[in-house]
């Protein structure tokens, strides 16, 4: 039979590094909840994302209008603080201290946070590092934390 909403919310959330299975979950759900699990289904993304977890919805084909943005943001705030899971994300693989991602985390503002989340879920790595706004936002928080002298962990 078809995977149901929560499989396949499980496998859509669930590579998301330095967050827990609960809001993994939640993200995936309200992935789910914003693109539509029938549209999920006939992508075969739970197959795919099963197979490989760094499949993006832009693999898939599918493409996220502003309306769906929204619904995927209103949906993520629901799972916690955004900013308390990027800053666990960027601390969890070892690369930057926690202080450093916490300052990083704290030099970009709520839009640039929704907008990190919304890209980086539609569109994987590939659409973060094409989208220089948001890499900017990056680059200038590190060089900020860095001359006020926070452990950036180099």
């Amino acid at each position: 039979g078809e995977p149901t909403k929560e499989e396949v919310a499980a496998v859509l959330g669930g590579d998301a590094t330095g967050v827990s299975d609960a809001d993994a979950m939640c993200v995936g759900l309200a992935l789910v909840d914003a693109v539509g699990l029938d549209r999920l289904l006939d992508s075969d993304a739970f197959e795919q994302m099963e197979a490989n977890s760094d499949t993006s919805l832009a693999d898939l084909g599918i493409t996220l209008d502003e309306a769906q943005k929204a619904a995927l943001v209103d949906g993520l705030h629901q799972c916690g603080d955004l900013r308390t899971m990027l800053r666990d994300g960027l601390s969890a693989d070892g690369s930057i201290p926690p202080e450093g991602a916490a300052c990083v985390v704290d030099g970009i503002d709520d839009a640039m946070i929704d907008r990190l989340f919304v890209t980086s879920i539609a569109g994987g790595e590939a659409a973060l590092d094409a989208d220089p706004e948001l890499t900017d936002a990056f680059v200038d928080a590190t060089i900020a934390c860095m001359q006020a002298g926070v452990d950036m962990g180099e």
